[in-house]
């Protein structure tokens, strides 16, 4: 039997792998850290998906298909940042599944709305699914933590376990993908505690870390003292008041993370004149463990009444009977012995 054409043998197994996989585009692999992703703006939001098995950090090339010539485009891509550039290149720092929006305006004011699911993974089990939790650090309380596999069987039952206890059961989609919100599984706890996450059928092992909501440095001063205070799992580009001992310091700006570093000067506001250990505290409040920032004073302390000693009362009070009784004794010894007359 005369064998088969080259291009045959290499077409007919990426057809029938693609057709297994249903509508959604899946890109298996990718051995760079750019890759390479376009929006049909005929598909409307969330058809035209993409699973990728990247490096991280990775940095993808975004573009558009079908758009009209001088149109304005806004996107967003799914951690918090957003960009308003025709065909934007970001950066994704760690692996995750990223909601993509774009909003492309005409020339002549037609809006289309249009977006992805870009669903990213460092490696996956051999075999097994990939896993993601992102992110992979944050204080316990979080609004979203995401836990994504990939790479499963399609449409399969999982079991998800946490810390090796079942947490819960999802179902993959056709692609072999599924995404749970695991953010009320994370009890609070101290910085650096870790969760487990692993499946069954088996995937690699991932771990959340716990970290604190806000820290300081230094921890102790004098008004006057610059400290420098970080904060997390704050809204993404949200402003953020810092307040120490309900005395405000200011306002910091967090990133799409949520994060926020600034530096504050310690006022010569009571009660920080004073001697001792004060909270830091922030609106929208710390999600995660507070700090604090031991002032030595410095400030004039308020003049408070000096108590008078219990012992010294009871003197006064001895002393006064006293007298009172020997002016009673001098009283009645005159009624006894009136002055004699001559």
């Amino acid at each position: 039997m005369r064998p088969l054409p080259r291009r045959i043998t290499l077409v007919v197994p990426t057809i029938l792998f693609l057709v297994l996989l249903g509508s959604a585009p899946f890109v298996p692999l990718v051995n760079s850290q750019t890759v390479r992703v376009v929006i049909d703006l005929s598909l409307g939001s969330g058809v035209n998906n993409f699973t990728l098995l990247s490096k991280f950090p990775m940095t993808v090339d975004f573009s558009t298909k079908g758009g009209a010539s001088g149109s304005t485009f806004f996107w967003q891509f799914g951690d918090g940042t957003n960009s308003s550039d025709a065909a934007p290149v970001h950066v994704y720092e760690w692996p995750c599944v990223y909601d993509i929006f774009v909003r492309v305006t005409s020339p002549k004011g037609t809006v289309v709305n249009a977006g992805v699911v870009l669903g990213g993974f460092d490696q996956k089990g051999s075999p097994g699914g990939a896993l993601a939790v992102c992110p992979p650090s944050g204080t316990a309380g979080l609004s979203q933590v995401k836990l994504a596999g990939s790479y499963f069987s399609s449409s399969s039952n999982i079991s998800v376990l946490m810390d090796g206890a079942q947490l819960e059961n999802v179902m993959t989609d056709k692609g072999g993908s599924w995404v749970l919100n695991i953010s009320s599984s994370l009890v609070s706890g101290p910085n650096g505690s870790q969760y487990s996450f692993t499946t069954f059928p088996p995937s690699l092992t991932r771990v959340f870390t716990t970290v604190e909501g806000i820290t300081v440095t230094p921890t102790a001063g004098a008004p006057g003292t610059t400290v420098t205070v970080t904060g997390s799992s704050y809204p993404a580009d949200s402003a953020v008041g810092v307040f120490l001992g309900n005395v405000s310091l200011g306002t910091a700006q967090a990133d799409g993370t949520g994060s926020f570093q600034a530096q504050f000067t310690v006022p010569a506001t009571p009660p920080l004149t004073l001697a001792g250990t004060y909270m830091f505290t922030t609106d929208p409040p710390i999600l995660g463990s507070e700090a604090s920032f031991t002032s030595s004073g410095g400030g004039i302390p308020p003049v408070t009444p000096t108590s008078f000693p219990f012992l010294w009362l009871v003197a006064i009070a001895v002393i006064v009977l006293l007298l009172l009784i020997i002016i009673f004794l001098l009283l009645r010894g005159r009624r006894r012995y009136p002055p004699q007359s001559r």
